[in-house]
């Protein structure tokens, strides 16, 4: 699996992150209504290798226990959603994490994404472009 350093910060500044992005996996867009709740829209992610996130400002990063098996990071001084994470995804030694693609300094090299939990989409918005579409997670 490819990957490229990506750097990203807060949008105060108080935080800045580079982490190796794994460029080939799919970028996730989640209608899911704690997604739109946290990103008023809805979410954009960017898959990231496990132990790769180097952080500067650690003790402004704040952590919400939003699930039974989510945490979502968050700047403490401005509110800037940066990563989410998984529990189980940890013990299970599951490589990956997720960044916020908002949080990304710079262009993403975005090749191929999915849009999740469509069937959770706000009624503001409409979902375009061509990249694919489920209900729920795929299978």
């Amino acid at each position: 699996m490819k990957t490229k350093i990506l750097r990203g910060s807060c949008m105060c500044g108080a935080i800045k992150f580079g982490i190796k992005a794994l460029i080939e996996d799919k970028f996730y867009f989640c209608h899911c209504a704690d997604c739109r709740k946290n990103s008023g829209m809805y979410g954009a992610y960017v898959p990231f290798e496990r132990g790769s996130l180097k952080t500067e400002g650690e003790e402004f990063l704040k952590t919400f226990k939003s699930g039974p098996d989510t945490e979502r990071s968050f700047c403490g001084t401005c509110g800037s959603p940066l990563f989410w994470d998984r529990p189980s995804w940890k013990k299970a030694k599951r490589g990956v994490q997720y960044a916020f693609c908002g949080a990304i300094d710079g262009l993403l090299p975005v090749k191929n994404g999915l849009h999740i939990f469509t069937e959770e989409r706000g009624v503001y918005y409409e979902i375009c472009g061509s990249l694919p579409q489920y209900k729920t997670l795929p299978r």
